[in-house]
């Protein structure tokens, strides 16, 4: 299985934004290929590639909302260039999914958002979370918004741990959308014995929990996916802190991909 392994950079929010260099460093030292910021960090793009550049981190992605992307287009297409990254994420359509009255609006203007970042080499992706997989209109939202688009213009960042806390085979979702999915978040977890509760608080390193990693990456492997993104969404688990955690998901990721 030939993958470049990156890290969400939200996984590290707590301690991010005041010790950038160190975390990059430690990210690289644990074997990460790149990282994935969610925002610009309030630093100019050309200094936050600076420093990826330095530790020898590609910046694979970037999560920013769609108001965000949208209501400076010119400048942040500019400021996606200067990154160097070949994707933007847009992670929730919140307030304008399908059966919202804005949705007719959002599927408009994201079209034209895809077409434009196309144009300058950047693919648009959408990333998940859980309402998208409720049913909506016959069927999983998720699907309805992905059939929505073309496939070309917009396509998936899959988020595993969401797919599996909420009840989806992220291996069958991953083979759906076979050839759509270049970017898939690894978000590991354990079930609180048997109890959904607050997804945070038991988030764990990948392959420390509950999702099939083997056979996800078996299906990320047949379908094109490039990039696997580890993200945690609690701080810490089971004693170990951001780093420590990041270094055993990398780990254990290395061991499945050979």
């Amino acid at each position: 299985m030939d993958f470049k392994i990156a890290y969400q950079l939200y996984s590290a929010r707590n301690i991010f934004d005041d010790n950038m260099i160190d975390v990059l460093k430690r990210l690289k030292e644990a074997g990460y290929d790149g990282v994935e910021p969610a925002g610009f960090y309030g630093v100019s793009t050309d200094y936050f590639r600076g420093m990826c550049d330095a530790v020898g981190l590609e910046i694979v992605s970037i999560h920013l909302s769609f108001w965000t992307l949208t209501e400076n287009l010119t400048e942040t297409v500019a400021r996606l260039k200067s990154l160097g990254c070949g994707y933007a994420a847009i992670p929730g359509a919140f307030g304008m999914f399908v059966g919202d009255e804005r949705y007719p609006y959002f599927v408009k203007n994201f079209t034209k958002l895809g077409e434009t970042l196309r144009a300058a080499g950047i693919q648009l992706l959408y990333h998940n979370h859980g309402f998208e997989l409720e049913e909506k209109c016959g069927e999983r939202a998720l699907d309805v918004l992905y059939n929505s688009f073309d496939p070309e213009i917009v396509k998936a960042e899959l988020d595993c741990g969401f797919l599996t806390y909420y009840g989806n085979d992220p291996v069958k979702t991953i083979m759906r959308y076979r050839g759509r999915v270049p970017v898939l978040h690894i978000k590991d977890f354990h079930f609180n014995e048997g109890v959904k509760d607050d997804f945070s608080t038991f988030a764990c390193p990948a392959g420390e929990g509950a999702l099939d990693l083997p056979a996800i990456l078996g299906a990320a492997d047949k379908c094109g996916t490039k990039w696997l993104v580890v993200e945690q969404d609690s701080p810490s688990w089971n004693g170990m802190n951001e780093m420590e955690c990041a270094a055993v998901s990398v780990k254990n990721l290395r061991k499945l991909i050979g």
